[in-house]
């Protein structure tokens, strides 16, 4: 898309429609740099992958909740409940 001539902000939103994240090693970075990507642009995505990172964990902390008992709050797993029909 850089070379085609977008502007950063046409690529950027681009990766926003695509719903997408990048985790990109150091020589990755490096061969964008060199086919012309800019330097927001490149930021915008390791910004992907670290939001990535971010949302999979709060699906992660979600599963648990806080729990007051006794005039202490725990943070536990929700308790499973199995009903067996006869």
């Amino acid at each position: 898309m850089a070379r085609a001539g977008k502007t950063d902000e046409e690529i950027i939103e681009e990766i926003k429609t695509r719903n997408t994240y990048y985790r990109l090693a150091v020589k990755d970075i490096i061969h964008l740099h060199e086919q012309g990507v800019s330097n927001a642009v490149i930021d915008y995505m390791i910004e992907t992958h670290l939001q990535a990172v971010r949302d999979e964990q709060q699906r992660y902390d979600n599963r648990y909740y806080w729990h007051h008992y006794h005039n202490h709050w725990y943070y536990h797993s929700p308790s499973v409940i199995i009903i067996r029909r006869r």
